[in-house]
C-alpha cells in the first residue's frame, strides 16, 4: 500500500470512528515510511504524535515555515487530542512506530533518538 494509500484509509477509520481499522492502516503507514527510509516523515508523525508544535532534533531545525505548514497540512488526520481514537500517543510510538523503524537498518540512529524521547516521557513503562 502507498503512503496516500494508508493516508486516505486512516482519514476514513478516523471519520467512522472505527479504532480497529485505525490501528490496522497507521501500522501499514509507518511500516511504508519505514521500508522506504523516509526519516523525514516518520520523525514528523512521532513529533506530532509527542505534540511537538516547535521541531527538535536534526531534521526539523532545518526546516522553514513554508515546510512546516506542508509536512503539518500532510498529517491533519492527526488532531491535537490526547489520544487518537481510544490509543494513547505514546504507546503508538512505543508499540508501533519504534518496532517497525528497527527494522530497517538505516533508521537506526533517529530510531534510538526516538526511544530515548520516548522512555524519557514515561520512564515506568
Amino acid at each position: 500500500a502507498s503512503r496516500s494509500h494508508c493516508e486516505d484509509r486512516m482519514a476514513c477509520a478516523l471519520a467512522l470512528g472505527s479504532a480497529a481499522e485505525f490501528e490496522y492502516w497507521f501500522s501499514m503507514y509507518v511500516k511504508t515510511l519505514a521500508i522506504t527510509g523516509n526519516e523525514t516523515m516518520l520523525r514528523m508523525v512521532v513529533d506530532m504524535l509527542m505534540a511537538k508544535t516547535s521541531g527538535v532534533g536534526d531534521s526539523s531545525a532545518t526546516t522553514g515555515t513554508s515546510t512546516t505548514n506542508s509536512t503539518t497540512a500532510s498529517c491533519w488526520w492527526l488532531s491535537e487530542s490526547p489520544l487518537v481514537l481510544k490509543f494513547d500517543r505514546v504507546k503508538l510510538i512505543r508499540n508501533v512506530i519504534i518496532p517497525e523503524m528497527s527494522k530497517n537498518r538505516s533508521l537506526q540512529r533517529v530510531t534510538n533518538e526516538i526511544s530515548i524521547e520516548v522512555n524519557a516521557l514515561t520512564p515506568e513503562q
